[in-house]
């Protein structure tokens, strides 16, 4: 499956780096054994929040297969991850220095 093209304005001008739609995939208890990220689907940039325990907004993708994802006021959001990935491509390797975090994951394609 290829990637999906990118969103154009009125004017047929293209908007790198922004997507048509929203996938959401959360991961809970990552320990120190390195994670892969991916996806279902194609996507073009990623937010990676590691959660805290102050939840604010739970917020599901709009592709079909979005889980919720929490996003918490005391937790860490990393910068947005710029990418052409196609589905199943691990993106990052993420892993916590100690105990275990939440990771909410949010993305455009």
């Amino acid at each position: 499956m290829g990637i999906t093209p990118i969103v154009r304005d009125d004017n047929g001008i293209p908007l790198p780096g922004r997507g048509s739609e929203t996938v959401t995939r959360r991961y809970t208890n990552v320990d120190q054994t390195p994670l892969e990220v991916s996806f279902w689907v194609d996507v073009k940039e990623v937010v990676i929040h590691i959660e805290g325990g102050t939840e604010i907004a739970s917020i599901t993708g709009t592709v079909a297969g979005s889980e919720p994802v929490r996003w918490t006021s005391d937790g860490a959001t990393l910068p947005p991850i710029r990418v052409a990935q196609p589905p199943q491509k691990t993106i990052v390797l993420i892993a916590a220095p100690y105990g275990s975090k939440n990771v909410s994951v949010l993305a455009w394609r």
